[in-house]
């Protein structure tokens, strides 16, 4: 396990010294890490993401675009993965695509930015803690986690098509805040009132539709 700690400890250490390092894949060992704090800032393209992980996280990338920077505090793994602009060369006109695996038992709070892509994320496996989410002008998926206790995920969109969708058997409340929202579809399960263990969304933001499935 020594050793194990040690090679976690100098992959993060390189990582933090490396700042503008640029990958096409980037994997991050469990290495007894019990609780991840995922920040993801991403631009242009096609990103999916969801909880099919055999390790802590997993991202694969059709460009070298991906920087890491990653910390560890006791249990809790600390991630940011960002989309780096400066890698693309001169003339690239190639996709860009990115698939995003997150481990299924490991107690996430994740953030994200998003630009004008297109955005698919399957939280139903993933043990979300909390969720801010904040999409630009985007075409977005959003699958609700299977809460254990009250979850709160927070939507921010501009001039986004958000669809939100409510897995069999979870409880969710879904409420627009300001803005010049068009929300739509069932907002609250019958179950929403009574149950412990719940959703709550709140979106904001501009001239957005909302789509709740």
């Amino acid at each position: 396990m020594a050793d194990r700690a040690d090679g976690f400890g100098l992959f993060v250490l390189a990582q933090a010294r490396r700042p503008s390092v640029r990958e096409g894949s980037f994997a991050l060992p469990r290495d007894g890490l019990e609780q991840l704090e995922l920040d993801l800032a991403l631009g242009a393209g096609s990103f999916r993401l969801d909880g099919a992980a055999e390790q802590l996280v997993e991202v694969r990338s059709t460009a070298g675009d991906i920087a890491p920077r990653v910390s560890r505090d006791g249990p809790r793994g600390r991630v940011r993965l960002r989309q780096d602009p400066r890698w693309f060369p001169f003339g690239y006109r190639g996709p860009i695509s990115w698939q995003i695996h997150l481990a299924r038992d490991i107690p996430t709070a994740l953030a994200l930015s998003a630009g004008a892509g297109d955005f698919a994320l399957d939280l139903s496996a993933i043990r979300i803690v909390d969720a801010a989410l904040t999409f630009g002008a985007a075409q977005a998926r959003v699958v609700l986690p299977r809460p254990s206790g009250e979850v709160a995920v927070r939507i921010s969109s501009g001039a986004a098509s958000v669809t939100i969708q409510v897995p069999q058997g979870v409880e969710a409340r879904v409420a627009a805040v300001g803005g010049l929202l068009q929300l739509d579809g069932r907002t609250e399960t019958p179950g929403y009132a009574a149950s412990s263990d719940r959703v709550t969304v709140s979106v904001s933001g501009g001239a957005s539709a909302i789509h709740v499935i």
